[in-house]
C-alpha cells in the first residue's frame, strides 16, 4: 500500500517495497480467535467467512444468513499461496470445532449437496468470553493428532537450559526433559477437557458482553 493510503513509510522504504513487489496488504488475524479455534491459519479462514457473510447475498434460513464459499473459491480468490488440500483440512477442522456451521439443504435440486456456511457466532463469542476462565494454553497441549509436538518439546528443553546434543547424550538430562514434557502434556490434556466443558456450558451462564452480532 502506498504512502498516501495511510502508511507512514520513509521514501526509501516505500521505494524498496515497490521494487520487490510488495503490493498486497498483510493478512491480519484476531488473536483471541486463533487461541481458541486452532491457530492463525484457522483464524484467517474463519475471518474470511465473517467477511463473506457480510458482503455476499447468500440465502436465509431459520432467520439466519448462509453463504456459499467453497474451498476452491477460498484457494482461488483469497489464499492462492495455500494448497487446496490445506484449506479443505482447515474448513473441516473449523466445522469439527463448531466454529463454522454448514448445511446442504438450501439447494434447488435435492441431489445437489453443495454446502452453505455461516460462522457460529454464539459459540465463538461464548468461547472467547470464557477464555479468561480457561487460562493460558500449556505449551505441550496435544495437537489434532493427539501427540506431542517436537518443536514444543525442544522449547521445553531450551527453557531448562539444554540443547539436543545434551538431551541425547546425557541420560539424566533426558529424564529431566522427558518428565517436564510429560507434565506439560498432562496439563494440556486437562486444559483441553476444561475447554470442552466450557464450550458446552449453556450460554446463559455467561455474563452478557458486546461481541459479533449474527447478521
Amino acid at each position: 500500500m502506498s504512502d498516501d493510503q495511510g502508511y507512514d513509510y520513509p521514501l526509501h522504504e516505500s521505494t524498496i517495497c515497490n521494487f520487490i513487489g510488495v503490493k498486497s496488504e498483510p493478512r491480519v488475524y484476531e488473536v483471541s480467535i486463533a487461541e481458541h479455534f486452532g491457530g492463525p491459519t484457522n483464524a484467517l479462514v474463519l475471518q474470511q467467512f465473517f467477511y463473506a457473510l457480510k458482503i455476499y447475498k447468500g440465502k436465509r434460513a431459520d432467520k439466519k444468513k448462509w453463504v456459499y464459499l467453497s474451498c476452491a473459491d477460498l484457494h482461488k480468490k483469497h489464499f492462492p499461496d495455500w494448497s487446496l488440500r490445506q484449506l479443505q483440512r482447515i474448513v473441516a477442522d473449523l466445522e469439527r470445532r463448531g466454529a463454522l456451521l454448514s448445511r446442504s439443504d438450501l439447494n434447488a435440486l435435492r441431489f445437489d449437496k453443495t454446502k452453505w456456511y455461516r460462522p457460529n457466532f454464539e459459540l465463538i463469542r461464548n468461547t472467547i468470553l470464557r477464555g479468561e476462565e480457561l487460562g493460558p494454553r500449556p505449551l505441550l497441549t496435544p495437537g489434532q493428532n493427539g501427540r506431542k509436538d517436537y518443536a514444543d518439546m525442544c522449547e521445553i528443553m531450551r527453557r531448562l537450559g539444554y540443547d539436543e546434543t545434551e538431551y541425547r547424550s546425557n541420560p539424566e538430562v533426558m529424564a529431566e526433559v522427558d518428565a517436564a514434557c510429560e507434565e506439560s502434556f498432562q496439563e494440556g490434556l486437562k486444559w483441553l477437557a476444561k475447554q470442552e466443558e466450557l464450550r458446552n456450558r449453556p450460554p446463559e451462564t455467561v455474563e452478557p458482553a458486546t461481541g459479533p452480532e449474527s447478521p
